[in-house]
């Protein structure tokens, strides 16, 4: 039983009422914009720009250390909690107030906003509002993302390719009067600007990049948000997405829908606090312009996935032979099936057999205490890639497909999103679903029944950029020994090669082929990863 107070309210919940206060009453009295610009210094200092950073706050050489492993890091998604906090809180006029030009100041609200979390989590937890065995998919649900590094080109180009082309660029270009092309080059050239300040000026000039006033004041439109209307924004995505009652670490982030803020002035002021938002608003965010475009829309974006999958592989892994879906007579008359959405051969018989799912995570399904409860239909489809990728396999058994299996042959479902990072629950919940799938096929017997890696393409893409195709092959081997249980593919990859045996192959695929103006940024076109400046 909890521990009661004689005013009825259990020990933790009155802890977390108190570090709540504390956070606020704190909050309250610090200056909005120097917190802000507080903020900023301090991811300037994770990117290691010691020098812009130091205009704007004062710091030791040890505080200047901002690896995920120094004693004093902040970590970018406390940056953004704090930001997202500070729109949120009513400023007080007092004589007593915090100083923002310092780093021990972030600190201080960084110590506060992890105690506020930790009590959050503890109140929900005796509530039984948390269910435990999610909290690690939470977690990395917040934290993966961020930890990826800055901006790599896999993640500039791939969003890219998939929303920006065909039918998906007609919807975009229809709806907000400027082409996903131009809407990158205004999230890139505002990424450039802020990585450097902390304010730019509305609009940035772009006449050399051949963009007009009127085309980037449409992408500003999309990105930006009056700093004074911030917190009403924020109040109503919290609303929208039914996050009221999830621990505070796991709202959502009106920042990701505009990175960028108005903070008023002749001309206007604009401010970013984490600029490395602007660049995802105008990829990865882009894909939530298109869902109000409806089912063919998102056929598009699911084929497109595909063949951006199995064009990588070719590009990646000269020795396999790839091939895209097929379709195959059943065993009955007039029955006929479509298998999987990619087929690797190596060595004459079948080494990958994939099925691609295009759909990216909701809010819920990051972050809702029982994501498969809240994205329900959203697992239901990937239990049944793995059903699919069961069904071929018993119909290869039965020489249906014209394939040929072997006893490592690895079955993949391949995902946009992060569906599973450090979810096991999920996975056995995923796996529940094929399996009532598999109980009503009775083609499919045990032995169809393979264990099936769950992998995100980014983290699919990291693996083929190590390993060989024998690399690759062992890698989605060993990921279902029990010692390799809940890890990335890359790492089981980096486990079995040993330290130094990896050589990283460059990316394959250049943005120019996409953005006719990429190629105006001086050497920028022949990187092959570009980190946040």
């Amino acid at each position: 039983m909890p521990t009661v107070t004689k005013w009825g309210m259990g020990l933790s919940r009155l802890k977390l009422e108190r570090a709540r206060k504390r956070f606020r009453n704190a909050m309250a009295i610090a200056p909005q914009d120097p917190f802000l610009r507080m903020l900023w210094a301090v991811n300037a200092l994770r990117a290691g720009h010691t020098e812009a950073a130091a205009r704007l706050i004062q710091f030791s050489p040890e505080q200047a250390k901002q690896a995920f492993s120094d004693t004093h890091a902040i970590f970018p998604w406390e940056l953004e909690t704090l930001a997202v906090q500070s729109f949120l809180t009513p400023r007080h006029i007092v004589q007593r107030f915090y100083k923002c030009e310092d780093f021990a100041t972030a600190a201080t609200f960084t110590n506060m906003l992890r105690e506020l979390e930790n009590q959050d989590f503890g109140a929900k937890s005796e509530a039984n509002q948390i269910q435990i065995f999610n909290e690690m998919h939470r977690i990395g649900q917040r934290q993966f993302p961020w930890q990826r590094g800055g901006v790599n080109l896999a993640d500039f180009y791939r969003p890219l390719y998939l929303y920006g082309q065909g039918r998906c660029a007609e919807y975009f270009a229809a709806a907000h009067g400027l082409t996903v092309s131009d809407f990158a080059l205004v999230g890139f050239a505002l990424f450039a600007m802020f990585s450097r300040s902390p304010y730019a000026f509305r609009p940035p000039n772009l006449s050399d990049m051949e963009l007009t006033r009127d085309i980037v004041e449409a992408g500003l439109k999309l990105l930006t948000i009056p700093l004074s209307g911030a917190g009403a924004a924020q109040r109503a995505l919290v609303a929208e997405t039914g996050a009221a009652n999830w621990p505070i670490a796991y709202q959502p982030s009106i920042l990701r829908r505009f990175p960028v803020l108005g903070v008023g002035g002749r001309p206007e002021q604009l401010m970013a606090p984490l600029p490395i938002l602007a660049l995802q608003r105008v990829t990865f965010e882009l894909y939530y312009d298109l869902m109000a475009g409806g089912g063919e829309l998102r056929n598009e974006i699911a084929k497109r996935f595909e063949q951006y999958s199995a064009d990588f592989i070719r590009a990646m892994m000269p020795a396999f032979e790839v091939e895209a879906e097929y379709r195959y007579a059943g065993k009955r008359k007039g029955a006929a099936f479509d298998s999987p959405d990619i087929l690797v051969d190596h060595d004459g018989a079948l080494a990958v057999v994939i099925e691609c799912k295009a759909t990216k995570l909701t809010i819920s399904a990051k972050f809702a205490d029982n994501p498969a409860t809240e994205a329900g239909t959203r697992y239901a489809e990937i239990g049944r890639g793995v059903f699919q990728l069961w069904r071929f396999f018993a119909h290869t058994r039965m020489g249906l497909t014209g394939r040929t299996l072997t006893d490592t042959t690895a079955g993949i479902v391949l995902t946009l999103d992060t569906w599973l990072v450090m979810a096991q629950t999920l996975r056995d919940h995923v796996l529940e679903e094929a399996n009532a799938l598999a109980d009503t096929d009775t083609d499919i017997i045990p032995v169809d029944r393979r264990p099936i890696t769950f992998a995100a393409i980014q983290d699919f893409e990291r693996l083929l950029s190590q390993a060989d195709e024998t690399g690759v092959r062992a890698a989605l081997a060993a990921a279902h020994e029990d010692r390799f249980l809940g890890w990335l593919l890359p790492s089981v990859n980096q486990e079995l090669s040993g330290p130094g045996k990896m050589k990283r192959k460059g990316y394959p695929f250049r943005p120019d082929e996409l953005l006719t103006w990429w190629i105006k940024f001086d050497g920028d076109a022949d990187d092959q990863e570009h980190k946040e400046p």
